[in-house]
C-alpha cells in the first residue's frame, strides 16, 4: 500500500489561554515531534524530515497498536520522569546513535509516542478532513498500549485545560479548531500553542559579540544566587539572546560597558548552552575579549534569527563569538520554559532591566 515517504507537519502560533465552542483543546507535550508511518512496519520521521527510527527500538512495534496499516500518525516522542513528560530525560536520547548508547537509553530513558492527529488510514488520506472527524477516527483506529498513548481533544474550555497544565508543571494546551484541514509544512492560526512560562530576575554577568551575527551584543551572560551568607554563590544560568531589539542593545551596552571586568564573578559552576559547555574551575577562565572555547559547525547568531535556547554561536568561517564579562550590578527580567539541571535556560525571552531588584535578590531557579 503506497504512502508518501515524507510529510512535513504542519505547526501552530503562539496564543494566550482562551475559550472556544469552535475549538478542541489538548496537552501539548514535551517530546520530540515525529510522524509515524505504519505499514507493516514501523517508520518514524522527525519534524525536519530526518528517519529517526533506528534511535528509538522500543517503537519499532507501533503498527501492530494501529487496525489497519497504511495509516500515518501526528505525534511526539516523549521519555517520563515522575509520571510526566520530561524533556531533560529526553534529550539524552535524541543525541545518541551508536548501537550501544541506544540499548542504555532504552534501561535508562524509555520513551513512548504519543498520537495526537491521524493522516492516513487504510491509504486513505485525510489531510481535508475535519479536525474533529481526525480526532474520532483516531481514537477508533488505535489501540493504545505500553509504548502507545492517543491524545484526547476537550471541547471549549481551554482556560481551565492549561490551568490544569499550569498547576501541574506540564509544558502548556493546545487548541485546534474543529473544522479545519491538516495542512502539511505550514504554520497556520488553526493550530494555537499555549504554553506554560516562568519569569525569574537575573543578574547580568556578561555578553557575548559575533563578527558573524551580531557584532555588537549576541546574547546576555545570566547569573543567579544559591546558599547564604558566607556559604553563597553566584552561579550561571545560561543565555538569552531573544527579545532584544536594536534599541535595547544600544541602552544595555551603555549601562554594561562601564562595568567591564577581566574576569567572570562566577564562584564555581559550569556555562551550559546548547551543543557544548565550558567550567569555570578558578584558573584558566576565558578573559572578556576571548574566543569562546567550543567549536563546531552550527551558523552564528544573526539579527533576526536567533536560537530559541539563547545560546552563544560556535566557531564558523565568518568569526567566532567573543566573550564579554561584567561586574554583576545589573538585573533583568527573563521569560523562560524551564530550567535544566545543566543550568541551561530553555526558550528564554529578555523582557527587560529590573533596576529595583537587588542582584543578591536573584535565586537559582528550582530544577
Amino acid at each position: 500500500m503506497k504512502l508518501p515517504d515524507k510529510i512535513r507537519p504542519m505547526l501552530a502560533v503562539a496564543a494566550e489561554p482562551f475559550d472556544s465552542p469552535a475549538y478542541l483543546f489538548e496537552l501539548k507535550w514535551d517530546g520530540l515531534r515525529a510522524l509515524a508511518f505504519l505499514n507493516g512496519g514501523t517508520r518514524l520521521q522527525s519534524r525536519n524530515l530526518r528517519e529517526i527510527s533506528a534511535q528509538y527500538p522500543e517503537l519499532s512495534a507501533l503498527h501492530k497498536q494501529v487496525k489497519k496499516p497504511g495509516t500515518i500518525l501526528d505525534g511526539e516522542v516523549i521519555a517520563l520522569a515522575d509520571g510526566k513528560p520530561s524533556f531533560q530525560r529526553l534529550t539524552s536520547r535524541m543525541h545518541t546513535t551508536s548501537p550501544q548508547g541506544i540499548r542504555r537509553g532504552m534501561r535508562e530513558n524509555p520513551v513512548l509516542y504519543v498520537a495526537f492527529d491521524l493522516l492516513y488510514y487504510n491509504g486513505r488520506p485525510l489531510l481535508q478532513e475535519p479536525c474533529q472527524k481526525r480526532q474520532e477516527l483516531l481514537q477508533a483506529a488505535v489501540t493504545p498500549g505500553d509504548s502507545l498513548l492517543v491524545s484526547t481533544g476537550l471541547p471549549e474550555q481551554g482556560r481551565e485545560l492549561f490551568r490544569l497544565a499550569a498547576e501541574r508543571g506540564l509544558e502548556g494546551v493546545m487548541g485546534k479548531e474543529k473544522d479545519s484541514p491538516y495542512l502539511p509544512g505550514k504554520r497556520s492560526p488553526f493550530w494555537k500553542k499555549i504554553r506554560v512560562t516562568r519569569s525569574a530576575p537575573f543578574v547580568i554577568c556578561g555578553y557575548t559579540t559575533n563578527p558573524a551575527g551580531r557584532r555588537d551584543l549576541s546574547a546576555l551572560i545570566l547569573g543567579a544566587y544559591a546558599g547564604e551568607g558566607d556559604g553563597r554563590l553566584l552561579l550561571p544560568c545560561g543565555l538569552v539572546g531573544a527579545g532584544l531589539s536594536q534599541e535595547e542593545i544600544d541602552h544595555l551596552l551603555s549601562l554594561l560597558r562601564p562595568l567591564a571586568t577581566d574576569a567572570p564573578s562566577f564562584s564555581a559552576g559550569g556555562l551550559s548552552f546548547s551543543g557544548g559547555s565550558f567550567r569555570f574551575s578558578g584558573r584558566g577562565l576565558p578573559s572578556s575579549g576571548d574566543s569562546l572555547p567550543v567549536s563546531g559547525s552550527d551558523p552564528p547568531f544573526s539579527g533576526g534569527d536567533l536560537p530559541s535556547s539563547g545560546s552563544p554561536s560556535r566557531k564558523t568561517s565568518t568569526g567566532e563569538s567573543r566573550v564579554h564579562w561584567v561586574r554583576p550590578e545589573l538585573v533583568c527580567e527573563v521569560e523562560y520554559l524551564e530550567f535544566t539541571a545543566s543550568g541551561q535556560l530553555r526558550h528564554p525571552l529578555y523582557r527587560g532591566l529590573r533596576p529595583e531588584t537587588a542582584p543578591a535578590a536573584c535565586r537559582l531557579p528550582g530544577k
